[in-house]
């Protein structure tokens, strides 16, 4: 926890702050590959569709509608290990004066705090996350999908990273060559992100925050994306 004074440009914390580097003497223009560590890391899901009312069973599955599909997930499901990363803990119990603050953190901390430094075999987390998704037909081109993705990482797990929880619901017009789609996302932290996209043929193109962008100087997301679908179908 801290205080800071703009007008004098004091900082005063407590606490302490780890500081953690799996390579300290990793430079990008010099990557070699003595820098490489191991890990395991690994994806599980399925998805299931429902076609209750299925008339010609020789078409097959992936070109009949289906009235709802259904997918789970498990993803990122592992860990890193790093053999002698630097752990430097830096005690925070002290008030400073930011005047002289050009942008380096770890420079920064060095210069005006307590600290002490030790090398030890390391074991980070991947954001394990739950993901599930279904998608309901409402009509012949109306359709909603609700999907929700969920941290499976301990929030006190200083060794892992974790993904922020979200439910996202999107109502979409479809037809065979064009798609419309407003995305409604309910992410952690009170954060509302509302977008909108659309899909030409193959070619898509939206942002899961555009309409909350121009509606409100608040949000707190921006994104864009684009993609090009090309089904290979077997007979």
């Amino acid at each position: 926890m801290g205080n800071y004074t703009g007008s004098s440009e004091v900082l005063s914390t407590q606490g302490s702050i780890k500081y953690g580097l799996s390579d300290a003497d990793f430079e990008s223009e010099n990557f070699a590959s003595d820098n490489l560590t191991f890990g395991f890391g690994m994806d599980l899901g399925f998805t299931y569709q429902w076609h209750p009312n299925r008339e010609n069973d020789s078409v097959p599955i992936y070109r009949d509608r289906y009235k709802l599909k259904v997918g789970v997930s498990v993803t990122d499901i592992g860990a890193i290990n790093y053999k002698d990363a630097e752990v430097t803990t830096y005690n925070m119990n002290a008030t400073v004066n930011t005047g002289s603050y050009d942008g380096d953190l770890e420079e920064f901390l060095d210069d005006n705090y307590n600290n002490s430094t030790e090398k030890k075999s390391t074991k980070i987390q991947l954001p394990t996350a739950l993901r599930v998704l279904a998608d309901y037909k409402i009509s012949k081109k109306f359709f909603v999908s609700a999907q929700a993705n969920l941290s499976l990482v301990k929030k006190n797990n200083e060794l892992a990273n974790s993904i922020n929880n979200s439910v996202t619901i999107a109502p979409r017009l479809e037809t065979k060559w064009f798609s419309f789609f407003t995305p409604i996302s309910f992410r952690e932290y009170n954060d509302v992100a509302i977008g909108g996209g659309f899909r030409l043929g193959p070619l898509y193109v939206g942002s899961g925050s555009v309409f909350s962008n121009l509606i409100s100087d608040s949000s707190k997301t921006a994104d864009i994306f684009a993609g090009l679908k090309i089904p290979i179908y077997r007979k």
